[in-house]
């Protein structure tokens, strides 16, 4: 597109959208709802049924209890049905999620000391 939009354009654009009566209601759908609450289409979400054709053995799985370290826990969940089938231990061995937290929280920490050493 070479040419520029011009203030009259905006004005009878807007003027079009307000003169809509659908366009009002879209909006305020959008405003309270938010974008993706009002473009859900529900009636395909519940055509769509998962169907898997294997079943793992995951044994009892550890929750993060909103901690936010989701990535942590699915790392160590999947890492754990490894060990319980190279090992054979009880379906509710758990790798320590304590552990890996201590050295994600040191090497962030020496992540920002060398971060900080230059400014000393």
């Amino acid at each position: 597109m070479t040419s520029k939009i011009k203030l009259d354009q905006i004005k009878r654009y807007q003027q079009n959208l307000d003169e809509d009566h659908s366009s009002a209601v879209i909006r305020r759908a959008v405003t309270h709802k938010g974008i993706l609450g009002t473009s859900s289409d529900f009636n395909s979400d519940s055509a769509m049924e998962p169907v898997f054709s294997i079943d793992l053995s995951t044994g009892k799985v550890a929750d993060q209890k909103q901690s936010g370290r989701c990535w942590m826990f699915a790392a160590l969940n999947t890492m754990r049905v490894r060990v319980m089938n190279s090992f054979k231990v009880a379906d509710d061995f758990e790798l320590s999620q304590n552990y890996t937290n201590f050295w994600d929280k040191f090497e962030k920490s020496k992540l920002l000391l060398r971060k900080c050493h230059p400014y000393r």
